[in-house]
């Protein structure tokens, strides 16, 4: 029973120390024009993405999310943007596998359920940081 415990005591002390590891990564994706700036967390060890800020034409935009993500050869996200009316806005951003270079969508609706209309759409570079 004693050697079970022990056991028991070590792995639950593994598994904290696995999660507990900080989130020493993360990514900077700026459009080619520098009208998007978004800035991403990673934790390798939890395997998700956080979003840390987004910026577009210099403003910091306060109230935005993460919406769904995907980080591993390829880098896809789409961060949800607050619009103050029952509209929706997102940033959706897909990168190529190992270049991280891709493309950022800017979409709205005006109403749901109704198909979200592309009003921008640029190149974007996503840079891995340590």
């Amino acid at each position: 029973m004693k050697k079970i415990l022990v056991l028991l005591a070590v792995t639950i002390g593994s598994i904290q120390t696995a999660s507990a590891m900080p989130c020493d990564a993360g990514y900077t994706c700026i459009s080619k024009t520098k009208k998007y700036r978004v800035e991403l967390q990673r934790c390798r060890y939890e395997n998700n993405l956080h979003l840390v800020s987004v910026s577009i034409r210099g403003t910091k935009i306060e109230g935005a999310t993460l919406g769904p993500s995907f980080d591993a050869d390829l880098l896809a996200f789409q961060v949800n943007v607050p619009t103050g009316s029952e509209s929706t806005r997102i940033l959706s951003i897909e990168t190529a596998a190992g270049t991280h270079v891709g493309i950022l969508k800017d979409k709205s609706v005006e109403s749901q359920p109704a198909p979200f209309k592309v009003t921008s759409s640029e190149a974007i570079k996503c840079v891995e940081s340590e």
